[in-house]
């Protein structure tokens, strides 16, 4: 019965320089921050020097999955046929009434520009808050 040996060398990590056991014989950076480092490093090198051949990837990329969004998007329009009338309703009330999305927040008080969230599904039953406001309300975190 052959035994594998897995006793590796200690190595330079090519991010960071420091020394690290791999666990592999492949391994050439030390940890998951310095791969990603060398991933993103790769692939603007790449990318810069083949601009074509990414150029070609994302058209073909394009291609393949425009028929399964076109799909997505029929069924997601079937499917919120109210909401999605209520959103243009609510956007055509704001534009023809001038209300202006700078300002100060109905719950805060902060002057900020405010995003509409509404109440009852009507066309003037939205109020205008701050995003922080408007994520609490939906039980969300803040997206900063």
């Amino acid at each position: 019965m052959k035994t594998i040996n897995w006793n590796f060398k200690l190595k330079n990590c090519i991010i960071c320089n420091n020394i690290f056991k791999p666990t592999n014989g492949k391994q050439i950076t030390c940890c998951k921050e310095c791969e990603e480092k060398r991933k993103l490093n790769y692939n603007k090198k790449y990318n810069k020097n083949n601009p074509e051949i990414v150029a070609k990837s994302v058209r073909e990329h394009y291609q393949r999955n425009k028929k399964k969004k076109c799909e997505y998007q029929i069924k997601y329009n079937q499917n919120h046929k109210d909401v999605i009338k209520l959103r243009n309703d609510t956007r055509e009330y704001i534009r023809k009434n001038k209300i202006n999305f700078v300002g100060l927040c109905l719950d805060c008080g902060r002057l900020c520009k405010r995003e509409i969230h509404h109440i009852t599904p009507t066309i003037q039953g939205f109020i205008l808050i701050c995003q922080d406001c408007h994520y609490k309300r939906h039980n969300k975190r803040s997206r900063r």
